[in-house]
């Protein structure tokens, strides 16, 4: 959007006319308004990588567990949600 402002603008800036100021402040507003949501996005990746560690830290594992059935161990596997918790 900053480049697209800028290119809107740089063109009015050669015409004559009353449409070509109209043209240069829009192309001025879609630079800042580009500029703008280009500086916002930067905390939100920063957002996404703290999310991608938790959710790393987080899976489904199928676990073991030993029953005891007419004399006899038996291993039984059930999936299980693990956590992993940094202390």
């Amino acid at each position: 959007m900053g480049l697209t402002g800028f290119l809107v603008a740089e063109e009015a800036s050669g015409e004559k006319g009353s449409t070509s100021n109209s043209k240069i402040y829009l192309g001025g507003w879609v630079m800042i308004g580009g500029i703008t949501c280009m500086v916002g996005s930067i905390p939100l990746f920063i957002i996404a990588g703290e999310n991608k560690r938790k959710a790393r830290a987080i899976t489904i594992k199928m676990q073991q567990i030993n029953r005891l059935r007419s004399n006899s161990v038996y291993t039984f596997n059930y999936p299980a949600l693990t956590f992993k918790i940094g202390l």
